[in-house]
């Protein structure tokens, strides 16, 4: 259906091994989903769903190269602690992570995405081939954006209730920018 009213699509693969018949169908199924996918987020490192999906060798690098060759514009590898990798057609960035002290990391992906979400929206980005053409700049902007979202998420128990207010997130970034 939001294929056919032109609308982007965005699947955080989130797996969660009891929810499935098994691995190998959890593996066919997250590959088909995300060949119907605009945006896409895995997570990396231990337990992390891009090893799940191509092997416990795969980098974030080549994860998000194999996933882009599936079909979407955007692959959003999520490093934990570390922060994020992004990659799109015409660019790709590492973002560091943010450093808080972790209270609880339920809801740190969803925060993660809704934020990335919500500033493609805020940039005009309604369309696949936009997201494709994005800049390494405004790639490394929505993933800082994410990264601290996400971060901030962690600093509270819960996961809607822990969820950041947008001036706490511009906060944070521009004592980020700050010297010293």
């Amino acid at each position: 259906m939001a294929r056919s009213a032109c609308k982007l699509v965005s699947l955080d693969v989130n797996f969660r091994e009891p929810l499935w018949p098994s691995p190998d169908t959890a593996r066919q199924e997250m590959l088909a989903a995300v060949k119907t996918a605009d945006i896409v987020k895995v997570s990396a490192g231990e337990d992390g769903e891009l090893e799940f999906m191509f092997g416990n060798t795969t980098s974030p690098s080549r994860g998000a190269e194999q996933l882009l060759n599936l079909g979407p514009a955007l692959v959003l590898v999520t490093l934990a602690r570390d922060g994020c990798y992004a990659r799109s057609r015409s660019a790709e960035v590492k973002v560091p992570g943010i450093r808080v002290e972790a209270v609880d990391t339920t809801g740190a992906g969803d925060a993660f995405t809704a934020a990335v979400l919500t500033r493609l929206v805020e940039m005009g980005m309604g369309k696949a081939d936009d997201i494709a053409c994005l800049s390494g700049d405004s790639l490394r902007e929505i993933c800082l954006f994410a990264n601290v979202t996400a971060a901030l998420t962690c600093t509270r128990k819960g996961a809607i209730s822990a969820l950041p207010s947008r001036s706490e997130v511009e906060d944070r970034i521009k004592m980020m920018a700050e010297p010293g």
